[in-house]
C-alpha cells in the first residue's frame, strides 16, 4: 500500500455512508480530508483550498452532473488529479481520454482506490 499520509483530498459524493467510509479510512491514514455532498460546494471548497492534492468525484450528484463538476474543477486547476467513480459505466467513458484521471466503477475495493491515489499523487 502506498503511504498517503499528509495528502489533502476532497471527496465529492452525495451518499452519506460513502462519505463516512472515506472519512474513517482517510483519518487512519493521516490524510487531511475535505468533503461535499454536492457539486457546487465541492467546486467552492477547491477554490478556497487550492493546495488540495486530489479529488474523489462521484459522477451522480444532486445539483450538477459529475462531468460538469469535473470541467469546473479542471478550470480551477488544470493538472488536478481526479478519481471519478459511478455505478453507471457509460457515464465514465467520456472522461477516459482526460489526463491525470483514474476511473473506478462501483462497487470498488479500498486497496484499488488507495493504489489509484498513490499513482496519481506519486506516492506509489
Amino acid at each position: 500500500m502506498p503511504d498517503l499520509s499528509d495528502l489533502k483530498i476532497l471527496i465529492i459524493d452525495d451518499t452519506e455512508d460513502l462519505i463516512r467510509f472515506h472519512l474513517r479510512w482517510m483519518e487512519k491514514d493521516n490524510i487531511q480530508t475535505f468533503y461535499s455532498m454536492n457539486g457546487q460546494d465541492g467546486i467552492d471548497i477547491l477554490r478556497d483550498n487550492p493546495k488540495i492534492d486530489l479529488v474523489v468525484l462521484d459522477m451522480n450528484l444532486p445539483d450538477k452532473s459529475g462531468d460538469l463538476v469535473f470541467g469546473e474543477l479542471r478550470a480551477i486547476n488544470p493538472d488536478l488529479p481526479v478519481i471519478v467513480y459511478s455505478g453507471y459505466s457509460s457515464r465514465l467513458n467520456k472522461l477516459e481520454n482526460e489526463s491525470n484521471i483514474k476511473i473506478l466503477g462501483k462497487p470498488f475495493f479500498l486497496p484499488a482506490l488507495k493504489d489509484m491515489i498513490g499513482e496519481l499523487t506519486g506516492r506509489k
